[in-house]
């Protein structure tokens, strides 16, 4: 029998998240009244939105949808209780966070885990390591941009630090579309070696984090 991590009203918000196709900008006070709630199997667990600026949106292969990803699960996060990172690459010459993402990050008070700039694509800069240590992080939920780069460097880079990295599949892209398949092969390959490092959808985690 499947462990209960929330409310109904929680599991039904959390249906809703999970099928949610479109971005719908909203004020604070516009998010349903939903106890936050955090079941001991998802301790350890957190968010990390990798390098989503506006200086991609014109550039990346269905940005709108990687977006779109990006917002869901951090809507999870508050939802769940887990804390969410974000990363700003090189920010004078991509911009910074975009704002779909970034006003979402910022609804999420005590569970925001810092934005962490960075100069090089490779994502694993010491003051993130330090964050996600303190906080006992274990698993990551990865998303963002790009798939063969900065996505991927970064998970290799975490896994020497014992953590497990799920890629929200439906939240990476890259400028060309041909490299994303690529980034998820040898990423894919990297976990069937016995590294951990798992291939997921937004949803799919979404209906793993309600126990279904």
């Amino acid at each position: 029998m499947p462990n209960k991590f929330c409310s109904d009203a929680g599991t039904a918000y959390a249906q809703q998240i999970a099928r949610q196709a479109t971005i719908k900008q909203r004020p604070a006070s516009a998010t349903p009244s939903v106890p936050t709630t955090r079941s001991s199997t998802l301790q350890g667990h957190a968010v990390l939105v990798c390098d989503i600026q506006e200086g991609h949106r014109h550039t990346v292969h269905h940005f709108e949808s990687v977006v779109a990803t990006a917002v869901r699960m951090i809507r999870l996060a508050k939802l769940f209780g887990i804390p969410v990172f974000l990363t700003v690459l090189h920010p004078n010459l991509y911009g910074s966070t975009v704002p779909e993402v970034l006003n979402e990050y910022n609804q999420l008070g005590l569970l925001q885990g810092g934005v962490f700039t960075k100069t090089r694509y490779f994502g694993n800069v010491p003051d993130l390591h330090t964050a996600i240590k303190q906080q006992s992080i274990t698993k990551v939920m990865i998303c963002g941009l790009e798939a063969h780069i900065s996505i991927q460097l970064t998970v290799f880079g975490l896994i020497p630090h014992g953590l497990g990295v799920h890629i929200i599949l439906d939240g990476i892209s890259s400028c060309n579309k041909e490299e994303i398949p690529v980034a998820v092969a040898l990423m894919r390959q990297m976990g069937a070696k016995g590294e951990r490092i798992f291939i997921a959808t937004s949803e799919t985690m979404a209906y793993s984090m309600m126990g279904v």
